[in-house]
């Protein structure tokens, strides 16, 4: 079988100060990873094994696409007052 193969985890919803944000993560082609955040309240940013998105105005997704290579996908996501 030829193709992109994608391995993602859900969209997990966490809160910062009682309120939802959208956090996802995930594989493709098992060498390449993402990670994006986004909330319509907060300024936000996440970071994939260490590249950071940048700070994203509320309701603009922060996103990272990284080689990975076979190492772990490390993903955080941050929200600023």
């Amino acid at each position: 079988m030829t193709g992109v193969q994608t391995c993602a985890l859900p969209i997990s919803t966490v809160y910062y100060h009682k309120t939802k944000v959208s956090f996802r993560t995930g594989r493709y082609s098992g060498v390449f990873a993402w990670s994006s955040v986004q909330t319509g309240l907060w300024t936000h940013s996440t970071t994939l094994n260490g590249t950071f998105s940048g700070k994203k105005a509320p309701g603009t997704e922060a996103s990272v696409n990284k080689y990975i290579g076979f190492y772990t996908l490390e993903a955080y996501w941050n929200c600023y007052n």
